[in-house]
């Protein structure tokens, strides 16, 4: 049964993942994108989460390029089954600035983010658990956009010269996710 196994697969790529396990990950999320894809004959939300749960695998097993080329093809699938916007699209944008952030994209990652928390504020409503997810995507934002790179460095250096009191790095800590 092809829907059961890819279930199966997928779950136990994400249950490897979360034990540092990518090398044991790997062949169960290439196997649960293959089952989604032929599951979906086109454009699935399967699809998207098995592609992004293969390119987390691929990133932590050293294979860079494969890993941004199935993340940009499971985020633009994602956009393309959701143009007006949805969770599972503020989750597919989540997921991608993982990716970007892992392979040194900050900027491209706050990008991704920033869409998201305006995804998630659109599509919130009144509802308590759709409003906690905008609150969590716009902690993640003000984590990344403190964490940058660039940031990062400009305080460090700031503070090394005596041009930024020491309360900025203290808040630069306070706001990391």
């Amino acid at each position: 049964q092809p829907a059961v196994e890819f279930e199966l697969r997928n779950v136990l790529a994400n249950i490897f993942q979360n034990m540092d396990a990518p090398t044991l990950a790997l062949p169960h999320a290439e196997r649960a994108v293959h089952l989604a894809a032929a599951l979906a004959h086109g454009d699935d939300d399967r699809v998207v989460e098995a592609r992004q749960v293969l390119a987390t695998c691929y990133w932590f097993v050293q294979r860079g390029k494969e890993a941004d080329a199935v993340s940009s093809e499971a985020l633009a699938m994602a956009r393309r089954l959701h143009p007006v916007g949805d969770l599972a699209l503020v989750k597919a944008l989540t997921r991608s600035a993982r990716h970007a952030e892992r392979a040194g994209q900050s900027t491209q990652a706050i990008e991704l983010l920033q869409e998201a928390l305006a995804v998630a504020q659109h599509v919130a409503g009144d509802v308590p658990e759709r409003i906690a997810l905008v609150d969590s995507v716009q902690r993640r934002l003000h984590g990344r956009l403190l964490r940058s790179r660039l940031l990062s460095g400009l305080v460090r250096a700031g503070l090394g010269l005596g041009l930024v009191p020491q309360q900025s790095e203290d808040s630069f800590h306070d706001f990391s996710c």
